[in-house]
């Protein structure tokens, strides 16, 4: 499942009012779009999208497996990378998301 640029609409509609710090939030899903990610929004922000919003300090995405070499790789251009044996953390230097 992707997550279309449309539905996320420019500014991110829910999603950015979901999440503090929204540049950051830009940044990463423009370069999803940008590889052509097949991704998903999962865990409470992905709940968001149909429930009442609820404030959280992160994000989940699922990307498929083949994909994530080249989304490490440009990521790491831009973003903090921490990585762990099932999962990556990104975040912006400086930023305590």
């Amino acid at each position: 499942m992707r997550v279309a640029w449309g539905w996320l609409g420019g500014g991110y509609g829910w999603l950015q009012s979901a999440i503090p710090h929204s540049a950051l939030l830009n940044r990463f899903l423009a370069l999803l779009n940008e590889l052509g990610s097949r991704f998903c929004v999962i865990g409470g922000q992905g709940v968001n999208g149909y429930v009442e919003p609820l404030v959280s300090l992160d994000l989940d995405v699922v990307v498929a497996a083949g994909q994530l070499p080249e989304l490490e790789k440009r990521a790491e251009r831009e973003f903090k990378l921490q990585r762990f044996p099932h999962s990556l953390n990104l975040s912006a230097p400086g930023s305590d998301l």
